[in-house]
């Protein structure tokens, strides 16, 4: 990662309480005071800014001093390339390519849309349900921009460098 990346604050769950007096953020947001006010009023979802990375962990900081919770995210991923039917196609061919002899599953469904980075996919089976397995279903991480499937090691290495 270098210093040249600019990435959007991306609102997870906003400030719960007022900023102290003396909480002050970045003023270098296009043109938008830095200050925590600007932040603990912000909604859940993308704030709309392009910072580098320096000033983007300086804000992820000073929300998480007014209890609010925010991660870092490329400017790019604003607008998905992927839509929730290709991602739902990729994890249907995943299943029918890696599981030809069963179990069965059923058809795979959008189980969160709310992550900046991927659709969260699920297609549960029955019969790991029966057997009391949890979650007793596969799950899925389909990127938004490219339809990748994320894996546990790609998701550490993000969120250690974004939130």
């Amino acid at each position: 990662m270098n210093g040249q990346e600019r990435f959007d604050v991306y609102i997870l769950s906003p400030c719960r309480e007022a900023p102290g007096a003396s909480a002050r953020g970045p003023a270098d947001l296009e043109n938008e005071p830095g200050s925590a006010e600007r932040w603990s009023a912000a909604g859940q979802g993308f704030a709309g800014v392009d910072v580098d990375l320096e000033t983007g962990r300086r804000v992820l900081a000073l929300i998480s001093a007014c209890r609010g919770k925010a991660m870092l995210v490329p400017p790019s991923y604003r607008e998905p390339k992927v839509s929730v039917r290709d991602a739902l196609l990729a994890a249907r061919r995943h299943i029918r390519t890696h599981y030809p002899e069963g179990p069965v599953f059923r058809p795979p469904r959008l189980a969160d849309g709310s992550n900046p980075y991927f659709w969260s996919v699920m297609a549960d089976c029955p019969r790991w349900q029966a057997d009391d397995l949890i979650p007793g279903a596969l799950t899925f991480a389909v990127d938004k921009m490219d339809g990748h499937f994320w894996e546990k090691d790609e998701m550490r290495a993000c969120w250690s460098r974004v939130m």
